[in-house]
């Protein structure tokens, strides 16, 4: 496939567009070539293409700068405090061989980088077209450690991030970082947003990569907590608003804080559900009053509470069946 073209910045310290700063060290090159030349400066490279042909800030988004991501870039730091061993560089050949599209590779001084070309630019125009580009990125970061187990930075989720390239000459001296695959820069392929996971998958991949990093890397683990959260934000708790109980409520709001609570992977919804029953076998009480009482004397134990809708859709399927 045709390589798309990417940004080119002679040194990341070079100010981006809205700041008023002048049009010089940038310029657009094909992916391909942009990684395989030899650099005189700290170069690097902005995973995108705009109108301006310059580089942008995070906030050119709202004010209706057209610019399209062209590549999918994966960062990812080595172990033990960023420093690579022979040891990590064979395991991330090893691992970034079992990815799909034959991304391009390179390793950089405390870690390595997957580049894939996107089938198609993803255009950006506003604020909100940032926010769905971050998340599509946090799911193709949770798609990579499920196929390779790799463990990637989820702050590059920034449009707007710049990358060193592989060839450049760097505080006086020259860098050349070998590469990680055997693929040159003009066969590397595309990333497919058909390898996604599903909902479920994605959110065990997610936390399986912060219980990884726990200890290893603290840091890293607050940053994907930080991630899991925007792509599953808390849902609000509902209002459950107090209503002066008959007898039978009061006697079923002390029965429910001794029933045994449902426990997710152990039989949970059998457990709701039989709690239901019991209390419509056992109290008079109207579907309106035992979702009430459920709510608040039975959900809070829990593990992890339910979903209002989940407890409403038992106590109805139990008193629709009276």
């Amino acid at each position: 496939m045709r390589q798309p073209n990417v940004l080119i910045v002679d040194t990341k310290y070079r100010p981006g567009w809205p700041t008023d700063a002048p049009l010089t060290g940038q310029q657009t090159l094909p992916v391909d070539v942009a990684l395989t030349r030899e650099w005189p400066t700290d170069a690097a490279f902005a995973p995108y293409i705009s109108t301006l042909n310059r580089r942008l800030k995070h906030e050119a988004a709202p004010l209706g700068t057209a610019w399209a991501m062209t590549c999918f870039v994966v960062d990812v730091d080595a172990a033990a405090g960023h420093r690579r061993t022979p040891e990590w560089d064979a395991a991330f050949r090893a691992r970034v061989a079992r990815l799909p599209g034959c991304p391009y590779s390179y390793f950089t001084r405390g870690g390595a980088r997957a580049v894939w070309a996107l089938a198609s630019p993803y255009p950006i125009e506003s604020a909100d077209d940032v926010v769905r580009w971050e998340l599509r990125y946090l799911r193709r970061l949770a798609s990579v450690y499920a196929m390779a187990a790799i463990i990637a930075d989820p702050t590059c989720r920034d449009p707007s991030r710049l990358f060193r390239l592989p060839l450049v000459v760097r505080e006086g001296h020259a860098e050349r970082h070998g590469l990680a695959s055997d693929a040159s820069a003009s066969e590397f392929g595309a990333w497919d947003d058909e390898w996604l996971l599903g909902p479920d998958d994605q959110l065990l991949a997610i936390d399986e990569t912060v219980s990884s990093l726990q200890t290893a890397d603290p840091d890293a683990a607050k940053a994907w907590c930080a991630a899991k959260k925007l792509l599953y934000p808390p849902r609000p708790s509902p209002v459950v608003i107090r209503r002066p109980l008959s007898s039978d409520g009061a006697r079923a709001e002390k029965y429910l804080e001794k029933v045994e609570a449902a426990v997710q992977g152990a039989n949970g919804s059998a457990a709701l559900m039989r709690t239901a029953r019991l209390l419509h076998s056992r109290f008079d009480l109207c579907p309106h009053n035992a979702i009430s009482l459920l709510m608040r004397s039975y959900n809070n134990r829990c593990h992890p509470p339910w979903p209002a809708a989940d407890i409403e859709r038992a106590v109805k399927n139990v008193w629709g069946a009276r």
